[in-house]
């Protein structure tokens, strides 16, 4: 490992570093103005909507473990492991994840090998994979995704919209009603 002098390490105001020449993370400084490089190494992220809540696992990222949050988030990166979300999971097309999903309502448009338990919707967009088990009482294909697996659609109990009468009955009450009133 070689020592790389602090004043090359931080990158001046209006520059950008990456991995590759002239990119973000490559410990090039770029001057104002000046155009990433093109090449194999230049190789366009997702564009992030900032309506779509806050990214919690940005393009380049990778996670293992235990996801757990409230409201609206992100992933557009690698996941290993289970999510748990009180709220609404958008899963961006270049997301994979391998483990469990248990959601408010999931809108994914990457991979899932995997399970996911929504209490609202699923929606697979054009570009989602799945290879699982999806459950759900409402769920949505896009045309173009792959599901390898099961939807399992539960019905919610339906509630009593009154006393059951028996055909036949003649007692002049209305549907609902009590007799004699």
């Amino acid at each position: 490992m070689s020592a790389t002098p602090r004043s090359a390490a931080r990158p001046r105001a209006g520059s950008v570093s990456s991995s590759a020449p002239g990119l973000p993370g490559s410990g090039r400084v770029a001057r104002r103005g000046e155009q990433p490089a093109a090449g194999p190494a230049a190789r366009a992220l997702p564009a992030v909507d900032p309506g779509d809540g806050p990214v919690i696992l940005g393009p380049e990222s990778r996670f293992d473990g235990l996801l757990t949050f409230r409201g609206r988030a992100r992933v557009e990166g690698e996941l290993r492991g289970d999510v748990v979300c009180q709220g609404v999971l958008r899963v961006g097309a270049g997301a994979r994840i391998a483990g469990t999903i248990d959601a408010d309502e999931l809108i994914l448009h990457g991979r899932l090998h995997g399970n996911a338990t929504v209490r609202g919707r699923i929606e697979l967009g054009p570009t989602a994979s799945v290879t699982g088990t999806l459950r759900a009482p409402r769920i949505a294909l896009a045309e173009g995704c792959v599901l390898e697996g099961r939807c399992e659609m539960p019905t919610a109990p339906k509630a009593p919209t009154g006393p059951a009468r028996e055909s036949g009955s003649d007692d002049g009450s209305g549907p609902g009603e009590a007799p004699g009133g």
